[in-house]
């Protein structure tokens, strides 16, 4: 950036910069840029990016682009707390028993680490061991109508050897980290023998990001991922 020089002798991104420098400052509101890299040479909209990712530790940052359609968004800095490098998984919203322990769970964060994209496929087989589907299937049965498993988006009784993926596919849903859904869309695809999710951004970016996750899985059982 020059020194020494009027405003008027500035280019437009050496202008955006000193507003993005105002604005590391401003702590006290959210900020949507539109169109912000444009007319901006590579090593300012370097600079540029450094500023959005300092601004993004203390507020929602939006970047927007204009289209024929209107605006869209190109590109996202979500808030990243202040985990230090640990991320928690709890199952608060799950009222009844979950039918995802710790080892299940270290398989599908596993699956969803090694994906390039949010949109994850989670092969059945490789997060739920057979015996395992035998046994929370018994527990299931030996347990109907007791308090913790009810699951009332299951109508009929006794449990199928298949309704534990059905569970699965609700409880998904529930999960949250860091008190954030984890995940945007869950869907079983029975005939596949998978479960098709869509994590949501701040947990994608911890199971690509974060040393450490941990997982509630009840109030006095929590295990490292």
């Amino acid at each position: 950036m020059k020194e020494n020089c009027g405003i008027e002798e500035l280019t437009l991104g050496e202008k955006k910069l000193l507003l993005l420098i105002k604005l590391v400052a401003d702590t006290s509101k959210q900020y949507i840029f539109q169109s912000l890299f444009q007319d901006m040479e590579e090593n300012e909209v370097q600079s540029a990016v450094r500023l959005i990712v300092e601004m993004s530790t203390y507020m929602n940052v939006i970047l927007l682009s204009s289209s024929s359609e209107g605006y869209e968004i190109c590109d996202r800095v979500i808030q990243w707390s202040g985990n230090d490098g640990r991320g928690h998984i709890a199952r608060s919203k799950i009222k009844d028993m979950c039918i995802m322990p710790p080892f299940v769970m270290r398989d599908i964060l596993k699956v969803i680490r090694a994906s390039e994209t949010a949109e994850v496929v989670i092969p059945l087989w490789e997060v739920i061991p057979g015996e395992y589907e035998e046994y929370a299937h018994q527990v299931l049965n030996s347990n109907a109508g007791k308090k913790g498993f009810v699951y009332r988006y299951i109508s009929h009784r006794p449990f199928r050897s298949g309704d534990i993926y059905w569970i699965m596919e609700h409880q998904l849903q529930e999960l949250e980290v860091d008190g954030r859904p984890c995940f945007e869309k869950v869907s079983l695809m029975a005939d596949e023998a998978t479960i098709n999710v869509t994590c949501s951004e701040y947990f994608f970016r911890c199971c690509k990001e974060l040393e450490t996750i941990f997982y509630h899985y009840t109030e006095n059982h929590v295990e490292e991922l």
